[in-house]
C-alpha cells in the first residue's frame, strides 16, 4: 500500500525532531528523500502527494524554498525550514 499524506508528515516530523536533538537550526529536506523515507517506491507514483505535504508545512512559517525542479523532476523540490518547529 503506497504512503498516506499522514504518513510523509511523520517522516518530516522526525526529521525535524532529529534535526532539532542534534541542536540544528534548520532542516533542507529534499522531496525524493522524504519519499523514500516514508516507505514509497517510484511504481508508487505519490510524489505529488509528498511535495503537497511539504508545501504545506513550508506555508506553516519560518521556511525558505532552496530549489525548484525546471521539467518534471519533482524528486529534486528542496526545502529548508527554520527549527524548532
Amino acid at each position: 500500500m503506497p504512503p498516506k499524506a499522514d504518513d510523509y508528515r511523520r517522516a518530516l516530523r522526525a526529521r525535524f525532531d532529529r534535526a532539532t536533538a542534534r541542536g540544528q537550526t534548520s532542516e533542507t529536506v529534499v522531496s525524493g528523500d522524504l519519499y523514500a523515507e516514508a516507505g514509497a517506491k517510484p511504481s508508487d507514483r505519490q510524489m505529488p502527494n509528498c511535495c503537497r505535504v511539504m508545501w504545506q508545512e513550508f506555508h506553516k512559517g519560518r521556511a525558505s524554498l532552496v530549489s525548484v525542479p525546471t521539467s518534471y523532476q519533482w524528486s529534486s523540490v528542496t526545502y529548508r525550514y527554520d527549527l524548532p518547529r
